[in-house]
């Protein structure tokens, strides 16, 4: 099936995967993950076919409708008592500014939830133009944060953070997969983390596979975690349940 078509059939869906206190398991957040509910493939992960949306320029409205429906659910789950400190996009610096995505993201604020923008590493070392500081500025302006997603995987610099000011850095797997008691990942990180709270800025460890890590990362002061250690991409149901397992409901 077309992707146009697909849009038509309404079957892209936002999952959740939770992001979880290091210090005490509480649930403080979560990412927004693409899904398309092909009637014939089933489940298709982005890797599937993001690469012919963005050549059709139907990027733009796929993340509309993801955001959409994310504030929708937000929403449901307001109702019934669940409300989630934040949720975070993964959004190019190229669409960042997007005028429809940022007044969906306002209108996240009457969930109660911080919404944030997640922006490739690269960003740190390829945007310096007045017109991405501009777009920045707007976005922060609407009340958005932004993260740095897959930190560790390029090379961004510390000027380069002190310039974009991030609200967090989410730790690339590649960094997380590897760490084991002295291992070189175990120190890496480390570093990682003291100097993202000499700045100022959350920890985020992303692909947590175990409790030894999840143990080892909150021991040299990551702060959110993340990964199938906790849950796997959730449905909206399958989160809302999730969320009111014992200690997990955070509101």
């Amino acid at each position: 099936m077309e992707i146009h078509e697909a849009i038509d059939a309404d079957q892209f869906v936002p999952f959740f995967q939770p992001q979880v206190s290091a210090a005490d398991g509480r649930l403080v957040g979560a990412e927004v993950l693409l899904r398309w509910l092909h009637p014939a493939r089933g489940l298709l992960l982005p890797g599937d076919f993001l690469q012919m949306a963005e050549q059709l320029r139907l990027v733009s409205d796929i993340d509309r409708i993801m955001m959409e429906k994310s504030h929708d659910a937000l929403a449901r789950w307001r109702a019934q008592g669940l409300i989630i400190p934040k949720i975070s996009f993964n959004v190019s610096s190229g669409r960042m500014h997007d005028p429809g995505i940022v007044a969906l993201a306002r209108k996240m604020k009457s969930t109660d939830t911080q919404v944030t923008f997640e922006l490739l590493e690269s960003i740190l070392v390829e945007e310096e133009s007045d017109q991405f500081r501009m777009h920045l500025e707007m976005v922060r302006e609407a009340g958005i944060e932004i993260e740095i997603d897959d930190f560790g995987s390029g090379h961004a610099s510390i000027i380069g953070l002190t310039e974009i000011a991030p609200s967090a850095l989410k730790i690339d797997k590649r960094l997380v997969d590897p760490v084991a008691p002295g291992s070189q990942s175990l120190s890496l990180v480390g570093a990682i983390v003291e100097i993202a709270e000499t700045l100022g800025i959350e920890t985020i460890a992303e692909g947590v596979e175990n409790g030894e890590q999840a143990i080892l990362l909150r021991d040299i002061g990551c702060s959110v975690l993340q990964g199938y250690h906790f849950a796997r991409p959730l449905n909206e149901k399958q989160f809302f349940d999730y969320a009111y397992l014992p200690d997990r409901k955070s509101a």
